[in-house]
């Protein structure tokens, strides 16, 4: 993927995960289930693999031992592994800060939702923050709120403001979460790199529409 490095929407992203405290355990629990629905709702390429695995075929495994979870990106020969750990209990003695780039591979959809749900549903336990700002956040947050039905139960917030200004009445978000939903979609390299433009470019024109709407 690094050749196509030029184009903006490629610039290197980095994720900051700091843990601050040990996850309750009621917590704990209904983010290991919002995880499962999310692995299992989004198409096959967009699943993480792990050390042994270039693709997880069971959202079990996704939880190697207790009380963690654990995934890495692609291993292919034009990718290094980055690999994401998230356990539930914090260790006093350790200062616990993860910066992860996942190069924009496929992967990196699914991590973007994992933060946002351990944001929301482990709010006072993780301080997350993306190079990125807001992009990053915006469609992994409606997909959640169109897939998880979480909405219902809380009020979901991003890790760091997004912008909301909708562009042809949300036509575009809607377009692009569609070909990022469902376990059954098929979706090539070339479809995925196709996304990440549309989703540069997409929040972009929300910039323009924004800085518009201001004037």
């Amino acid at each position: 993927m690094r050749n196509l490095s030029s184009s903006p929407a490629f610039r290197p992203v980095i994720y900051t995960i700091e843990h601050v405290s040990t996850v309750p355990l009621h917590q704990w629990h209904a983010f290991v289930l919002a995880v499962t629905e999310t692995f299992w709702q989004l198409p096959v390429r967009l699943r993480p693999g792990n050390t042994y695995l270039p693709s997880l075929n069971r959202a079990a495994d996704l939880f190697p031992v207790a009380d963690v979870m654990a995934f890495c990106g692609d291993t292919g020969e034009n990718a290094w592994l980055t690999n994401m750990t998230i356990g539930r209990q914090r260790n006093c003695n350790t200062l616990s800060i993860q910066e992860l780039d996942f190069q924009h591979q496929p992967c990196d959809f699914f991590a973007r939702i994992v933060m946002v749900l351990l944001h929301n549903l482990c709010p006072d336990s993780f301080r997350i923050h993306s190079s990125d700002e807001g992009r990053s956040w915006a469609l992994p947050l409606r997909w959640i709120e169109q897939h998880l039905g979480l909405s219902e139960q809380l009020k979901l917030t991003p890790p760091q403001p997004v912008l909301k200004t909708p562009v042809s009445d949300g036509a575009f978000d809607s377009l692009l979460l569609q070909l990022l939903s469902g376990g059954e979609r098929v979706l090539s390299n070339d479809d995925w790199n196709a996304f990440t433009k549309a989703e540069f470019q997409l929040y972009e024109l929300k910039r323009v529409a924004e800085k518009t709407d201001a004037l």
